[in-house]
């Protein structure tokens, strides 16, 4: 027999919750990012579970892949086929399209005992919802599996009228910062179309209306240009907005001499096959689609993914930009460009709308100098970039802050880590001190050079963004670095105002925290004061946190 495939720690994880819980939780959901490996996931859980089982899926393509991957997890599996010609109803385990199965529940005899539903934010169709009922029914004690990186539905339906609990959930940055997946690149292109004049229909743009609109000759060529000046020579997917419009896009590519061709959901397997085989191949650079290629896609090679279709659907725009955000030799990141419209009246959804919280997010926006108001209305600068590394490097700075304020505030007393008693007020940061100039900092921070350990002394001047190494070797201890920093300070605390402000004892420190510190404060999620000292240290220590972070000066 042949060993298991080798999984990673999260796929192990996923597959672990689902035997635990088999007899307490029935229907049970795994929400993971797209490229995660939902379905090796999949395959695992038959594998451990070895009992009659059904793998549904919504589309057709899917069904054949979803059949060898489990080959490959389990080469020893009796696997089987429902679809179109094939019925294979015996196997043990059954892979098949949900609108094949609908037809052929009754000839399947033997009792099923594990459903795995793929791309599960489906389910709540009535289709589907047939399938469940009719096998619950003759197994009352039938374990439903459902996986998908997009729980959200468009329609407002929920997902929980048919999954009863998430036993595992893995989102798109935590793959990133694993190394799972590669980083994405967002670029946002304004094409002139006024979307606030285009109707909703369930939950997103009417799409014959965004296809009037957007399949134009100069919006096309627009693209093509876009494509040529920023991404030229990446793999590239394109989502549009109609068949027509995703055919008459390819044209236009090949009017400039580009390799492309589209595909839809009315060609023939073979023929839907062939083109994509040429994709991933290089000889066609550029594949136009409308709905084809946002589930089920795996090309690798994918580099560049061009949303030429503005969306309010969360779900499908994920789906969307995952098809270029798996491992590549070579490939360091995938470029995401939008192609969207000025629009006052919808909420659109872009890159910047899927990574990260809130606050994340608006702490990118506050870097990139984006308003509220451009991100909402598409007018943001084209050559603004956005990018998945932003947020994650916001993360880092927001977890690094926390557990500096935990220190902080969640001691009775606060103990000066530092060797040598100070009259002046050092701030502790994550990793070091700094002192609060008013128009700058000095801070003492451990050297990051294994060969030559020591502390150095970084000088930040705010008014320039600008932050320096004044000891370019590391003194050997941190009390040594501490004295000659207070020199420093002494020498740049020259007004009567900026001597105050270094001193841990000034009175104006004993102040009421003022308004424009709690709206600072309330801006970044973080806890009010009382003082305007304490309040002062706070932000204070955000920002050099931030800024030494970003600079890698620490880590």
């Amino acid at each position: 027999m042949a060993a298991p495939m080798s999984m990673r720690w999260y796929q192990e994880k996923a597959v672990s919750e689902v035997i635990r819980l088999q007899h307490e939780v029935k229907r049970q959901l795994i929400i993971a990012a797209t490229g995660a490996g939902k379905t090796i996931i999949s395959s695992e859980i038959f594998r451990r579970m070895n009992k009659k089982s059904l793998f549904i899926a919504h589309r057709d393509e899917l069904v054949r892949q979803a059949a060898s991957k489990l080959l490959q997890v389990w080469p020893e599996a009796d696997v089987g086929i429902i679809k179109g010609q094939e019925n294979e109803v015996e196997k043990q385990i059954i892979s098949c399209s949900v609108q094949s199965l609908v037809n052929r529940m009754e000839q399947i005899t033997e009792k099923v005992e594990l459903i795995i539903i793929d791309e599960c934010h489906h389910a709540v169709s009535p289709t589907y919802l047939k399938v469940i009922d009719h096998f619950a029914e003759k197994n009352p004690d039938l374990l439903i599996v459902g996986v998908t990186a997009t729980p959200d539905r468009t329609d407002g339906k929920e997902l929980s009228t048919v999954f009863d609990q998430i036993v595992f959930e893995i989102n798109m940055l935590d793959l990133i910062k694993e190394g799972y997946l590669v980083n994405l690149r967002g670029q946002r292109i304004d094409t002139g179309v006024d979307l606030s004049k285009i109707k909703t229909t369930y939950g997103d743009f009417d799409e014959a209306q965004l296809a009037l609109n957007f399949n134009t000759a100069k919006t096309n060529e627009l693209v093509v240009e876009t494509y040529l000046n920023r991404c030229e020579g990446k793999l590239s997917v394109a989502f549009c907005c109609s068949v027509q419009h995703a055919i008459d896009l390819a044209a236009t590519f090949r009017s400039f001499g580009i390799s492309a061709h589209h595909v839809d959901g009315t060609m023939k397997d073979e023929e839907r096959r062939n083109i994509l085989s040429k994709f991933a191949q290089g000889e066609i650079r550029v594949v136009t689609n409308v709905m084809v290629l946002t589930e089920g896609f795996d090309c690798p090679e994918v580099s560049c993914v061009l949303m030429v279709r503005p969306t309010q659907s969360r779900s499908l725009y994920v789906q969307a930009v995952g098809r270029g955000m798996r491992l590549f030799p070579g490939k360091k990141d995938c470029l995401v460009i939008d192609f969207a419209g000025n629009s006052s009246r919808h909420q659109l959804v872009t890159l910047l709308s899927i990574i990260g919280t809130a606050t994340e997010q608006e702490a990118v926006k506050r870097e990139k100098g984006i308003t509220s108001e451009e991100e909402s209305s598409g007018k943001v600068n084209e050559n603004i970039e956005i990018s998945t590394s932003d947020v994650i490097r916001q993360q880092l700075i927001m977890n690094a802050y926390e557990s500096a304020l935990e220190e902080k505030f969640q001691q009775v007393e606060v103990v000066d880590l530092l060797p040598k008693e100070s009259k002046f007020d050092w701030n502790p940061l994550p990793v070091g001190y700094s002192i609060n100039l008013g128009a700058g900092s000095i801070c003492l921070v451990p050297s990051t050079d294994i060969d030559d350990p020591g502390w150095n002394i970084w000088a930040y001047a705010k008014e320039r963004d600008f932050i320096s190494c004044v000891n370019l070797d590391p003194y050997p201890t941190l009390g040594a670095a501490q004295i000659k920093a207070e020199e420093l300070v002494e020498k740049r605390a020259t007004e009567p105002w900026m001597k105050k402000m270094v001193l841990k004892e000034a009175v104006e420190k004993q102040e009421q925290v003022t308004s424009e510190q709690i709206e600072q404060l309330r801006r970044l999620k973080m806890p009010i004061p009382n003082t305007t000292g304490e309040a002062a240290l706070l932000l204070d220590r955000f920002e050099i946190t931030e800024k030494l972070l970003e600079l890698q000066i620490i880590r």
